[in-house]
């Protein structure tokens, strides 16, 4: 969406379990290079008005569900083929591990992850298998190279507040209200991070 700045998926790679193979090839063969010259000339040019962040890519589950796979094919196969599904999920996490590292040792204060978390896609059980644990090791990597983690969470999130504060991130952007669609009001939402431990 050029006014926008969003993605709109038109297709999904995976169509099929057939599919899988293919992807995690892809996947497996990605090549990731540092790029921390464009990176400094972006914050030199804004200089004091702002913060540039790092982008890094969602985590392997959300990477599936919004852009490989989508949700009904996604859930198909979480429920037929879950060996399939996990085994790509396995090779995501890996190569996303040597990004993250790349990501790091940057010049970048700020690290930023567009997951658009919503409750009612990423329910409960699934964010706690399958981004729970990869929020935690990422935030881990990130604090020790001093780091802020921000992850897009746009959603309903009331059903995932108890496992959100259980995660090793600093801020939750795009937080929506109500009035927006969200299900979490501001206060609840504090009081949750407030006791986040």
């Amino acid at each position: 969406d050029p006014a926008y700045g969003s993605d709109w998926i038109k297709k999904f790679y995976i169509e099929s379990p057939s599919d899988y193979p293919i992807i995690k090839y892809i996947v497996e063969n990605t090549v990731f290079r540092e790029n921390y010259h464009s990176f400094l000339r972006i914050r030199e040019d804004l200089g004091e008005d702002g913060v540039v962040m790092a982008r890094v890519d969602r985590s392997p589950l959300q990477k599936m569900l919004i852009e490989l796979a989508g949700p009904e094919r996604l859930f198909i196969d979480l429920f037929d083929n879950r060996h399939l599904v996990e085994d790509l999920l396995f090779s995501i996490e890996k190569r996303l591990d040597e990004a993250y590292r790349i990501v790091a040792n940057s010049p970048a204060e700020v690290i930023w992850q567009p997951d658009n978390i919503s409750g009612d896609v990423t329910e409960p059980h699934l964010f706690e298998k399958y981004c729970l644990p990869f929020y935690n090791k990422q935030g881990r990597l990130f604090h020790r190279h001093n780091k802020a983690y921000v992850v897009h969470m746009d959603g309903k999130l009331k059903c995932l507040k108890d496992l959100i504060k259980k995660a090793d991130i600093d801020v939750i952007e795009s937080f929506t209200f109500p009035e927006g669609g969200g299900d979490l009001s501001f206060g609840e939402a504090r009081i949750a991070w407030k006791d986040k431990s």
